[in-house]
């Protein structure tokens, strides 16, 4: 009889050591699981720009959803540096750097309307900060 609960003694050994190393591998999984499942949800804030900065540049170049129903009307201005043509906008004064103006449009004092959009494309570094690239449509020469 003193062989049966030391047989049994040993058998319970090895299931508390499975159930410990099953524990510890659901621990570790837990560990890099959790963090992933709560970064899904997490966004982070959006940073503004105090109201009086952005008064006076709002009302100079319309948003994404104007631009894409609005003719705008303007001035092309050609220069000799990098930033050859800019788009002087008639009603409100901003300058647009447009990426991709036909040559045939490109005449310094031309009056041109068109429409445009966003673009990814970078700006030289000399035609400021207060000129915005843009991709220019369906454009029609005015006068010259």
């Amino acid at each position: 009889m003193s062989n049966t609960p030391a047989k049994q003694g040993g058998k319970t050994t090895v299931r508390k050591q499975n159930f410990i190393e099953s524990n510890v591998m659901t621990k570790i999984t837990l560990l890099f699981l959790v963090p992933f499942l709560l970064a899904c949800g997490v966004t982070q804030p959006v940073v503004t720009a105090p109201v009086d900065v952005v008064e006076g540049t709002v009302e100079e170049v319309p948003t994404n959803a104007v631009i894409d129903q609005t003719i705008f009307t303007g001035i092309v201005r050609m220069y000799k540096s990098p930033c050859n043509v800019l788009i002087e906008l008639m009603d409100s004064g901003a300058k647009l750097y447009p990426v991709n103006l036909d040559e045939m449009f490109m005449v310094d004092g031309g009056v041109i309307e068109f429409k445009f959009g966003p673009t990814r494309a970078m700006q030289p570094e000399e035609c400021g900060a207060d000129s915005k690239p843009v991709a220019v449509r369906d454009v029609v020469r005015l006068k010259h």
